[in-house]
């Protein structure tokens, strides 16, 4: 439940049909001159004001002393941190909203830092201070750290107090304006509802003259007086010395007096923390806001079992009345009798009044101050006048509080309406001047600035029917000849103006909740845009890193946004068909467009998405395959690795790797390339999408995980290449080496058997006796000769075809195996190349060498 200000009453309203919220105390002059209520803004998170940090540290001392008990206390914020009192601040504060640490966890500004991420959110924690600054000893960040926790505390606080049925803060803090209780809660919010509940609480206060008018919470707390009346008004018993405080406070030595007495006695009697140092305070130039918020807020929490409390009441308004008497018979000065002043005026300078239906008297009013009554008293006739003066007055507040703009305004950041649903609502586009703000185009805070506007309209019209209406009428009875025809004329000409002002407060009414109404149509329809753009920014952030989680968030942004489109549907229905005003339907209708088309690209997306996983998938386990195939350097070892066996089972594993790869490439990826084609070319017919930017992206993504995959398998292609032509090479040479030792021994058996000579030609005897064994030696030995020539022409014809044959292919593997590498031939290869070919040059000069000369 929201914090909110609660205007009861125990008195009840004469006229049962009028629509104004009874009170039970006469209004603040803040309402009296239709003041809004002030907004201060919350401090710079980064930005301590040197005048505030004073006082703003022993706040903060002083808090975490009486949270956590601490003994001894702490009396550096540094402590914090030395001590790991920051934890222990964290559980405590923060409850049951936070995860319990385990006994394993360390207790160390990393695990503080995580439990206000889980506590606050850490976008909130960061966009207030920098926890790497804090563990530097940075002392304004950890200040401004201190307080975002203290206010998120407060927040709790109030919230929890809706439930109290004896919370006092319930009856005094009015609907619209309210807590957050989800996400960050600002000062700002802490000061609305402690700032309405003071102006409410002290409003008797303010009326009998003892305490000035509250305008803010900081320097108006500072001389002690509220802290009293807010004291009296709960234990009327503990401040019966108030008019001398209220004297005292005119003197500023004697504030810290009052400050301390004050701070003392509701210590005393509520056990209220004394968080606040009164010397400090007493002594500071300017008054921290939030000091004072924190204050107030432990103060209202303690006294929340004193509503509705009835002899507290008597005692209370007994001894306000009783000061106010003694303040009149020493002629202590009042407030202004101006209280009904038009600060409206100072509006209409600025904005032209908007067209709307009242059944306004303005004009009749304004002429009754000419009429002459000479029959009449002069103080009938002021009063008259007066009356009607203030339900002109009224009237035209009517008007002034609708929300205007400036036709020359630009659309503020928290405006409902985007870019693509804004229409022109002016029926002139020309010139500077107001017009009525169309809910459309209103933020948050001009649906609040309404409602507090006419809110502090119907206290006041309260107000004035019970303070000065009434006495009117019990003057006319007492005082007056109301049977006079004139006087009767009067008084019908009052109350008729008065019963117009109630029936353009009912419209006015009714203005407000159709403006409400139609302010939480754009405001739904904000909620769904906001989905559809989460879903867009999402999209926009995927990468090829992005997991299968990320498209199912994004679908469910959809689905949510889909949902609450639906929802404005039924629940809207007057708006989306409307025929009276446009700007409903189209608005209603660019979102359902919007919707079609994101959840069209997030399909879109999750097509290729899919797609892309798949061939994600497909390539890691090919390249898990080709890694499986391990082929070892071919080059640098001496003997070859493998077996001719185990090369040619690569070969063939690889060889089937491969054409799958390319089969893939031809087939899948083609696929792939032609639909993005299209989208990448020089003559696009329309914007990309996103969702074309996504797949665009996915296509080359997996084009380059495919590269990738075809590079490792050229390389190792390369390497199975090597290692191949080595294996051809190799067993090339051993053929080569096996000829020349054959060779090698036919030519050694050659030369000493069958090419050495047995007999010389000029060593055969011939005579006349040994004729025919001459003959027949010398044909032996033409034989003998014929056999070497013949055996000699076998062993040149067998290495003519040794060298074009086998050694020819033993060169060209070897030449081969060279061109294939990378990197320069082994020596321990190239030596047993060089004697292989050595050893052939050897075998060829002996076979010259046993030549017949």
């Amino acid at each position: 439940m929201a914090a909110h200000l609660d205007i009861d009453s125990d008195l009840p309203s004469n006229n049962p049909s009028s629509k104004l919220h009874a009170l039970s105390r006469a209004p603040s002059s803040i309402d009296r001159l239709y003041s809004d209520l002030p907004i201060t803004p919350p401090s710079p998170p980064h930005a301590i004001p040197p005048e505030y940090r004073q006082l703003r540290e022993q706040l903060l001392l002083n808090w975490v002393n009486h949270k956590l008990g601490c003994d001894p206390r702490v009396t550096r914020l540094s402590e914090l941190l030395d001590r790991e009192i920051l934890i222990d601040l964290i559980e405590t504060v923060a409850g049951s909203r936070i995860q319990p640490l385990n006994n394993s966890e360390p207790r160390n500004l990393d695990t503080a830092t995580k439990l206000l991420h889980d506590w606050i959110g850490q976008q909130n924690i960061e966009a207030v201070a920098s926890m790497k600054a804090v563990a530097r000893g940075d002392q304004d960040q950890f200040i401004s750290l201190l307080s975002y926790i203290l206010t998120q505390y407060q927040a709790y606080i109030i919230n929890a107090m809706q439930d109290d049925t004896f919370g006092f803060i319930s009856s005094h803090v009015h609907p619209i304006i309210s807590i957050p209780h989800h996400g960050a809660v600002s000062p700002a919010d802490i000061q609305q509802v402690l700032l309405t509940y003071a102006q409410v609480t002290l409003a008797e206060y303010v009326n009998a003259a003892l305490i000035p008018s509250i305008d803010d919470c900081s320097d108006a707390w500072q001389d002690g007086l509220l802290f009293m009346a807010l004291l009296h008004c709960h234990e009327p018993d503990c401040v019966r010395d108030m008019q001398d405080f209220v004297i005292n406070s005119k003197d500023r030595s004697r504030w810290r007096l009052t400050l301390e007495t004050a701070f003392r006695r509701a210590h005393n009697a509520f056990h209220v923390p004394i968080l606040l140092d009164a010397s400090t305070l007493a002594d500071a130039m300017h008054v921290d806001e939030e000091s004072i918020l924190a204050y107030l807020v432990e103060f209202v929490y303690a006294v929340r079992a004193r509503n509705k409390n009835e002899q507290v009441t008597e005692k209370r308004q007994s001894d306000i009345e009783r000061w106010q008497l003694d303040a009149e018979t020493c002629s202590t000065p009042s407030l202004s009798s101006a209280e009904y002043s038009d600060p409206g005026q100072q509006e209409q300078k600025q904005y032209s009044q908007p067209q709307i239906t009242l059944k306004t008297t303005y004009t009749q009013v304004r002429l009754t101050k000419t009429t002459k009554i000479n029959s009449l008293d002069e103080e009938f006739q002021a009063r008259v006048a007066s009356l009607l003066e203030k339900i002109a007055q009224f009237q035209n507040r009517l008007v002034v509080m609708i929300p205007t703009r400036s036709s020359n305004y630009q659309m503020r950041s928290s405006s409902v309406a985007t870019p693509d649903t804004q229409y022109s609502f002016d029926e002139s586009e020309g010139g500077d001047h107001s017009r009525k703000l169309h809910p459309l185009q209103a933020g948050q805070e001009d649906l609040r600035a309404y409602e507090l506007n006419f809110a502090a309209y119907q206290a006041t019209l309260q107000s004035f029917k019970q303070d000065e209406l009434e006495a009117f009428h019990q003057f006319c009875n007492l005082e007056i000849d109301t049977d006079d025809s004139d006087v009767k004329a009067r008084i019908a000409q009052v109350n008729s103006a008065f019963q117009g002002l109630l029936d353009d407060t009912d419209k006015a009414e009714r203005l407000l909740e159709t403006f409400r109404h139609e302010f939480g149509f754009a405001q739904l329809c904000a909620s769904a845009r906001t989905e559809l753009d989460a879903a867009q920014t999402m999209m926009l952030k995927m990468t090829p890193a992005s997991t299968d989680t990320d498209i199912p968030h994004m679908e469910a942004k959809v689905e949510k946004a889909t949902c609450i489109i639906n929802d404005v549907a039924q629940v809207y229905s007057d708006l989306v068909q409307s025929s009276e005003d446009e700007a409903y339907p189209k608005h209603f209708d660019a979102l359902v467009r919007k919707n079609k088309l994101v959840k069209s690209w997030v399909e879109e997306v999750r097509i290729w998405f899919a797609e892309a996983e798949r061939i994600r998938k497909w390539i890691e386990i090919r390249t898990v395959k080709l890694d499986e195939i391990a082929v070892p350097e071919a080059i640098q070892s001496k003997e070859l690795p493998l077996t001719r066996q185990e090369i040619e089972t690569l070969n063939a594993a690889h060889e089937a790797l491969q054409k799958e790869i390319r089969a893939f490439d031809s087939e899948d990826m083609a696929r792939l390339r032609a639909h993005v084609k299209p989208l990448m070319g020089g003559q696009l017919t329309k914007e990309l999408s996103p969702a074309d930017a996504r797949t665009i992206e996915i296509t080359l993504t997996a084009i380059n995980l495919l590269e990738q995959l075809m590079g490792t398998m050229q390389r190792k292609s390369n390497r199975l290449q090597e290692l191949t032509n080595r294996l051809v090479w190799e067993e090339e040479l051993v053929k080569t080496k096996t000829w020349i030792d054959e060779t090698e021994k036919e030519v050694e058996a050659f030369v000493r058997e069958n090419a050495r000579w047995q007999v010389e030609e000029d060593d055969l005897v011939v005579d006349g006796t040994d004729e025919t064994r001459h003959r027949d030696q010398l044909m032996a030995q033409e034989r003998l000769k014929e056999l070497v020539i013949q055996r000699l022409l076998m062993l040149e014809n067998k290495g003519a075809e040794f060298e074009h044959g086998q050694y020819a292919a033993t060169i060209e593997a070897f030449d081969d195996l060279e061109d294939s590498i990378s990197v320069n031939m082994p020596d321990h290869l190239n030596a047993r190349h060089d004697d292989c070919c050595q050893r052939r040059m050897c075998n060829s000069l002996r076979q010259i060498y046993v030549r017949p000369r």
